[in-house]
């Protein structure tokens, strides 16, 4: 498939496993320069290097919690400071953590909010000067 995204860049947040790690792979294959985003760096440098192995895209690794906004801010300066711009933000960060609904601790529905809709707005706010 050819989306005409040669040349462009993006971050993808949640990029070092499942869905996030698929539309890396995706845009890599379509000749996207990518960038990951998440907490495990390891896991982050695994993905990077099978991504370009696989598809020869430049691929840049940057672990944060996107839960805390001074790792949001230090995301997009460094992905800033690598590309100079940015093209496509994919928000995809976070995972599920089930449970009985009427069990579930306060604590971990507002640390679910931090990370997936304060997170994603505050990744949205601080990228936008740069696209």
């Amino acid at each position: 498939m050819n989306l005409e995204l040669t040349g462009k860049t993006a971050l993808v947040t949640g990029g070092s496993q499942g869905i996030g790690r698929a539309i890396a792979f995706g845009l890599g294959a379509e000749g996207v320069r990518v960038a990951i985003c998440a907490r495990d760096k390891a896991r982050l440098e695994q993905t990077a290097g099978e991504i370009k192995a696989r598809t020869n895209a430049e691929v840049f690794v940057v672990p944060g919690d996107l839960s805390r906004l001074d790792e949001v801010n230090r995301v997009a300066t460094t992905v800033r400071e690598r590309f100079g711009r940015l093209d496509i933000l994919v928000n995809n960060a976070g995972a599920i953590r089930g449970g009985d609904f009427m069990k579930i601790p306060d604590e971990q529905w507002a640390g679910d909010w931090s990370l997936k809709i304060l997170g994603y707005v505050r990744m949205a706010r601080a990228v936008f000067p740069i696209m």
